[in-house]
């Protein structure tokens, strides 16, 4: 959910979002829609996807194993494939989001970007 609404408040115009479980996808396509009424937010059909950013939040995907927690078709040259975990640092969806030519980003920028404010917080600035 803070995702959805940092992109919102960062100006993106159209976001689509997913999750395996229904009721949490709906909660978040809900909270942008609420809030940033310039916001167009869809979910459910892969095919309506037509963005430059992917962002995996969740915890699918991690293990090797695991099967990718997109549909590979989704993997389109030039678009940022992102995931917020740490660790591991390459993952399946990671590996081959760069073998069909997009850009990755794995998490660890994330936290060095967060570091200040969560020293802040836990400091009780």
């Amino acid at each position: 959910m803070a995702i959805t609404d940092a992109l919102a408040e960062a100006g993106v115009v159209a976001i689509h979002a997913e999750d395996l479980l229904a009721t949490r996808a709906s909660w978040l396509r809900d909270l942008p829609r609420t809030h940033y009424a310039r916001v167009s937010v869809s979910g459910g059909d892969e095919s309506n996807f037509h963005s430059e950013l992917l962002i995996n939040a969740s915890p699918a995907g991690m293990r090797p194993s695991d099967p990718l927690p997109i549909p590979r078709k989704m993997l389109q040259p030039g678009r940022l494939v992102a995931k917020i975990a740490m660790t591991p640092k390459r993952t399946p969806l990671l590996i081959a989001a760069e073998a069909a030519g997009c850009n990755i980003h794995n998490g660890a920028p994330m936290l060095l970007t967060q570091m200040d404010r969560m020293v802040a917080f836990f400091a009780g600035r």
